[in-house]
């Protein structure tokens, strides 16, 4: 583990009030840890305003393209980065773990405030928590993953 990495995870997470073991873990379930992770999904459709907060020199495909792609450490969508106010072109994200965290930190917090720890923790990952027909959520296995990883932290680096 990069240990300037794990600063910054430790960092960001203490000042949204998260705990560090719970934002490495999702780090750790959303990009193996990888700043320079970056993933297109063509059928996102939560795009924020394009037309308004585009830069001047980005089209406005390109800008739709950008908000349907997640990047960095916790995977943030393009969207929300410009839903939390973020500027400039969405690919500066990638030379920056501290606005992935951030902003990351940011989102997963208030997901948590909204619906509570675990179904926060599900609703980082989709939007919302979400039940199957049978009553399961459709993404146990996300959070599942994320309290293996949070352990994982907590056993090697508390």
């Amino acid at each position: 583990m990069d240990e300037k990495i794990l600063a910054m995870i430790v960092q960001a997470g203490e000042s949204r009030g998260l705990e560090p073991a719970l934002v490495y873990a999702v780090c750790r379930q959303e990009s193996a840890l990888s700043p320079l992770a970056v993933r297109f999904e063509p059928h996102y459709r939560w795009l924020w305003k394009p037309k308004e907060v585009k830069p001047r020199t980005c089209s406005l495909d390109t800008e739709r393209a950008l908000q349907k792609m997640s990047f960095g450490l916790m995977q943030v969508m393009g969207a929300v980065f410009r839903e939390y106010g973020y500027q400039g072109w969405l690919t500066e994200v990638i030379a920056r773990p501290d606005l992935q965290l951030d902003f990351g930190c940011k989102h997963l917090a208030q997901k948590i405030r909204k619906y509570g720890p675990d179904r926060g923790i599900l609703a980082y990952n989709s939007g919302s928590p979400r039940k199957n027909s049978a009553g399961a959520y459709i993404n146990q296995y996300y959070l599942d993953n994320v309290m293996k990883f949070k352990a994982v932290f907590l056993d090697t680096y508390a």
